[in-house]
């Protein structure tokens, strides 16, 4: 602590001989770092309104349309946005791979190979990383990664985009069998 105050003491005659050229450095800093926050939070709400704006709709919808049924037409509306609900809250993991409970991308040219217990996706896209020696989530199944011919990132941290080629899995287990062996 002493080594970092004996160095801002050093470097303070700099700030003071120089003290518009720090204040002008300080606030682009200061401004920058709020610019990034705030369109970082900016489209996280977006995405928030659109949803509650496409979930007010459907409420209107459904309060239209039940306004002259009968209790039993009623009811079967209610079971089925309910299961609209559920579907929004746990999404379909039909293409999306999934890891330590969060869905981390998404495959294309999907092969299942029950009989090998091998699993291999000609595309893979991650957003972040992979952690290859924990097991990932897809459909009904928990894999293992073994392997991929190749891959490309995109973006810089923490925005990085993993895509694999040619990626093979080891079929672990099923989640709704007994566990493989």
């Amino acid at each position: 602590m002493t080594e970092w105050l004996s160095k801002l003491q050093a470097e303070w005659s700099l700030i003071e001989t120089a003290p518009i050229s720090f204040i002008f450095v300080l606030s682009i800093v200061i401004v920058t770092t709020w610019a990034v926050i705030n369109l970082s939070y900016r489209v996280v709400l977006l995405k928030k309104n659109a949803t509650i704006k496409f979930l007010q709709r459907r409420v209107a919808a459904y309060q239209n349309k039940l306004s002259g049924a009968s209790p039993d037409e009623a009811e079967d509306e209610i079971n089925k946005l309910r299961a609209d609900i559920e579907a929004i809250k746990n999404p379909s993991r039909n293409d999306a791979l999934y890891q330590n409970g969060r869905r981390i991308g998404f495959v294309a040219g999907i092969n299942v190979g029950m009989q090998a217990k091998v699993v291999t996706f000609r595309v893979m896209t991650i957003d972040g990383e992979l952690y290859p020696t924990t097991n990932v989530e897809f459909r009904n199944l928990i894999l293992l990664y073994t392997g991929s011919d190749n891959f490309y990132q995109m973006g810089q941290a923490p925005a990085v985009t993993t895509t694999y080629r040619n990626v093979r899995f080891s079929i672990v287990e099923n989640r709704y069998r007994a566990r493989l062996t």
